[in-house]
Formats: C-alpha cells, sequence, structure tokens
C-alpha cells in the first residue's frame, strides 16, 4: 500500500504543532464534512483521509513512529513548506508550466517531458479537488494556461489533454471553444503533416513546367 503524506492531507509543516493540527483539521472538517456535501463522493473519501491524517498526528505517540517513516519517505523535504494543493496552486503550477514552455526553444523542447508535467498537475487526485470547490475563475484560468501550453506543442498531446479541459469547462460556450481549438490543432497537424510532400509535388510541377516552356 502506497506511503500517505498525512502533512500534506492536513496541509501542515512538518513542524507543526499540535494546536496547529487541530486548527487545521477543524476548518478542514467544516468544508468536507459529509453531512455538508451529501452529494459529493469526493467530499466523503476525503474527510475520512483528514480524519486518519489527524488520528495519527494528534496522538504524539502515533506521530512519533509515523515522523520515523515519513522522513525516510521525504529526507530531503523541509519541514516548514506546506504541502497542500489548492485550486490556486494547481492554476499557480499551470502557470509555471508555461512560462516553462515559452523560455524553450520549441524544436528542441522534450514534448513527452511536458505532457508528462501536465498529466501530473491534472492528476486525478487535482480534478477531483477542482470539481469539488468548482472555482470558476481558476478553472477557466487552468484551462487557458494548458491550451496555450498545448497550442506549442502538437496535436496528439492536445488531444490526450483535452478530455481533462472539457471536464473542467464552466459551461457550453467553454467546451466550444476548447473543441474549435483543438480541430485547429487537427488541422495544423495534418499541414505539417503532409506539407513537405505537397511542397516538392509543386516544385516537380514548376520543373516540369519550365522544361516544356524553354523548349
Amino acid at each position: 500500500m502506497a506511503f500517505k503524506d498525512h502533512y500534506k492531507t492536513l496541509g501542515v509543516a512538518f513542524s507543526a504543532t499540535e494546536n496547529d493540527i487541530k486548527k487545521k483539521f477543524r476548518k478542514l472538517a467544516l468544508v468536507y464534512h459529509p453531512d455538508r456535501n451529501m452529494d459529493s463522493t469526493f467530499a466523503g473519501i476525503h474527510f475520512r483521509e483528514i480524519q486518519e491524517a489527524y488520528e495519527i498526528l494528534a496522538d504524539p505517540s502515533r506521530r512519533y513512529v509515523y515522523d520515523r517513516e515519513w522522513l525516510l519517505h521525504f529526507p530531503k523535504e523541509s519541514g516548514m513548506r506546506l504541502r497542500q494543493y489548492t485550486p490556486e496552486s494547481i492554476l499557480e503550477e499551470c502557470m509555471a508550466l508555461g512560462r516553462q514552455v515559452k523560455a524553450m526553444d520549441i524544436y528542441r523542447t522534450n514534448k513527452e517531458s511536458v505532457y508528462t508535467q501536465a498529466k501530473k498537475i491534472l492528476s486525478d487526485d487535482h480534478m477531483n479537488l477542482l470539481l469539488f470547490h468548482k472555482n470558476e475563475n481558476v478553472n477557466k484560468g487552468i484551462i487557458a494556461e494548458m491550451m496555450s501550453v498545448f497550442s506549442a506543442l502538437n496535436y496528439r498531446y492536445a488531444a490526450g489533454i483535452s478530455e481533462m479541459l472539457l471536464t473542467l469547462a464552466c459551461n457550453n460556450d467553454q467546451s466550444n471553444t476548447i473543441r474549435e481549438w483543438l480541430h485547429q490543432l487537427k488541422r495544423r497537424s495534418y499541414w505539417d503533416q503532409y506539407y513537405p510532400f505537397a511542397a516538392l509535388v509543386i516544385a516537380i510541377a514548376l520543373c516540369v513546367m519550365i522544361y516544356f516552356l524553354s523548349r
């Protein structure tokens, strides 16, 4: 079974005090408690994870044992760094990826690496978090950033991310914008694929025409 980062689940630092942990648990419990989110499967699952994290970190003896294992899994982590994702932090990661791609030489860009980073940012856990909070401005920002990133790559990678963007779309107009964007990338992909062949055919035709005209 995968090791669970309870500090990340609660969004507290490794060095957090018992009071810090209690305060954060109460705050998260108010947001994700099943009684307040009866129609949300994500909230129920996430609340159980929050509860499990709190039960371990709020108990000094259990926390001591857990911390020894945590340090084996995250030996380079800073104890002062918070590790809880929010819709805003996911948008920040999208923007950072966008800046990274803009700074690259597009012809030398490792497209597979960019695609892998994007899939990590829009992981199942992160998508569930975004869909739960339904922050329209954040979701629109994520869609815009990802469309910008994948416009610089190619249709194959854009198609792989498009379903996630459509899932985040806030309305039909935005969904149509994503589909039109994907359609344009597909057309550009066909042109890029067949342009060398078309250029060769045109060049041969011109050579043949010049040959007959010069006779």
